[in-house]
């Protein structure tokens, strides 16, 4: 029996430079708040975290919390079916970006954390835009 854990990796982009990163590009590095065609979750289960300096399990349960509570459901659950997020720290903007995967491995949302200390998705939540919405202002876990 392989029980599913949360894998997150604190990746530092001290690694040879000729590696690419795919989301460096100037449609991704644009950012879209507040828009009235984006969606966002609600913040309701907010708390006074400094989002500046979270931990890999606080960015991993803010990313979770933020995707489950726009499907209805709780990040434990998501994070209970072997989804993972990887983590790292961008050398070029200084900003947070993680790769939210689902149990097969499956891309399926880019975060990062803007320079206001707010959670953007790449494509709103829904990942139908082609920008990057604020998609939690404050930091939240559920």
């Amino acid at each position: 029996m392989l029980i599913p854990l949360l894998t997150l990796v604190w990746y530092s982009n001290n690694q040879n430079e000729n590696v690419t990163n795919p989301w460096k590009n100037g449609q991704l590095a644009k950012s879209k708040e507040g828009s009235s065609d984006s969606k966002s979750s609600s913040d309701s289960k907010s708390s006074q975290v400094d989002t500046s300096s979270l931990s890999n399990q606080q960015l991993g349960d803010w990313f979770f919390s933020t995707y489950a509570e726009e499907r209805g459901s709780t990040g434990d659950n998501y994070k209970n079916l072997g989804w993972s997020v990887y983590s790292w720290k961008d050398d070029d903007d200084g900003l947070v970006y993680a790769q939210l995967y689902d149990a097969y491995g499956n891309d399926v949302l880019l975060f990062r954390v803007n320079t206001k200390e707010q959670l953007e998705a790449y494509g709103g939540i829904d990942g139908s835009s082609g920008s990057w919405d604020v998609v939690s202002k404050t930091y939240k876990t559920s």
